[in-house]
């Protein structure tokens, strides 16, 4: 899934230096809640224990696929190369982002052992702005995540440790225990997760007081709603989702931090959608708390559909083009370059005519 942020900040679109990260929009180290995310392909398959969404059924699980990726934001721009092994998993995501403050070169790794991801590492590197990043490993017992340890990229100095408990039964996870290297044996934080009856995620208890309660339709079983209560009193839907004939339309999210046993927003946003002639997401838009753009994903795929029929069948024969741009995104009708021609049912074409 493509996202802005959370590297460094609760801010989930750019990180302490101010500098946008291309990741997935779940901020693991501040977010004290679980919420289905919207997976647009950057983590397909990969099982990345990102808010444990993958771990936890939700419901709603598109997969999407693209090859690469332009976004537009306050000051700058990014375009992103997206790479998958032979198992449609992420394999490597190479972003170049140009700021006000300077270029930042920014790379996703994956590595996997028997179709499940073993190391995960993201980093960025900016001549003005340093380097910093990330890298997690993962470790299994019976096929079933048991750890995830975060680290350093450059230093290789341990951050935290997650520890997950599975109910010895049923086999839904349970528990999920916080360490870092100075509480290695006790956990600074525990997340306590119980069902419904129906197999539902029901609630998320943390060992702060806070508690968010999952709502789900009836008819599609989409999680819509996700309540915030601290001490058992309700504070506020911290989540909110619309579906249209299956496809998330848009969402939008709250975040309270709880310092002192004291609760205050720290983040509130939204997000919305489109999607083109294959169903599958074009562009993504981010919004801050008072309306205002904050940046817009535009998605590319050049793999072919499912079949020819079905792709002679979705794109309109009365599509129109949009415009024509480089590799970098910028829209030129120079020749003798690779060229990407947008049309407005999503599809997306790529030439080089020779002059």
């Amino acid at each position: 899934m493509i996202g802005f942020g959370q590297f460094n900040s609760i801010d989930q679109f750019t990180n302490a230096n101010g500098i946008p990260d291309l990741i997935c929009p779940a901020n693991e180290d501040q977010q004290p809640y679980y919420y289905p995310y919207q997976d647009l392909g950057v983590y397909t398959h990969a099982k990345l224990d990102l808010l444990i969404s993958d771990w936890v059924d939700f419901g709603y699980k598109p997969v999407f696929t693209p090859d690469s990726v332009y976004v537009t934001f306050s000051g700058g721009f990014a375009n992103g190369s997206i790479n998958y092994n032979n198992n449609q998993q992420l394999d490597n995501f190479i972003t170049n982002i140009t700021t006000f403050l300077g270029p930042v070169d920014y790379t996703i790794d994956c590595q996997y052992s028997n179709n499940q991801v073993d190391l995960y590492e993201m980093s960025y590197v900016s001549p003005v702005m340093g380097n910093d990043g990330i890298s997690d490993i993962f470790v299994y017992s019976s096929g079933r995540l048991a750890s995830k340890t975060r680290s350093n990229f450059f230093s290789l100095s341990t951050i935290w440790t997650k520890e997950f408990i599975y109910d010895s039964s049923t086999n839904p996870l349970i528990e999920i225990n916080y360490y870092t290297p100075s509480s290695s044996t006790t956990p600074y934080r525990t997340d306590i997760l119980t069902y419904s009856s129906t197999g539902n995620l029901d609630n998320v208890s943390i060992s702060d007081g806070r508690k968010y309660e999952y709502n789900y339709n009836i008819s599609s079983g989409y999680c819509e709603t996700i309540l915030l209560y601290y001490n058992n009193i309700f504070v506020d839907t911290v989540c909110e989702y619309t579906f249209v004939n299956s496809k998330l339309q848009d969402y939008s999210l709250k975040s309270y931090s709880c310092s002192g046993g004291t609760l205050s927003l720290e983040l509130e946003e939204s997000y919305s959608y489109t999607y083109d002639s294959f169903g599958r997401i074009w562009t993504e838009k981010w919004y801050e708390a008072d309306g205002t753009l904050g940046h817009e994903s535009e998605l590319f795929y050049f793999s072919t559909p499912s079949s020819i029929d079905e792709a002679v069948s979705n794109i309109s024969l009365k599509r129109k083009l949009l415009k024509t741009t480089d590799i970098l995104g910028r829209e030129t009708k120079e020749k003798n370059q690779l060229l990407f021609y947008i049309y407005d049912d999503g599809t997306v074409e790529k030439r080089i005519v020779i002059e």
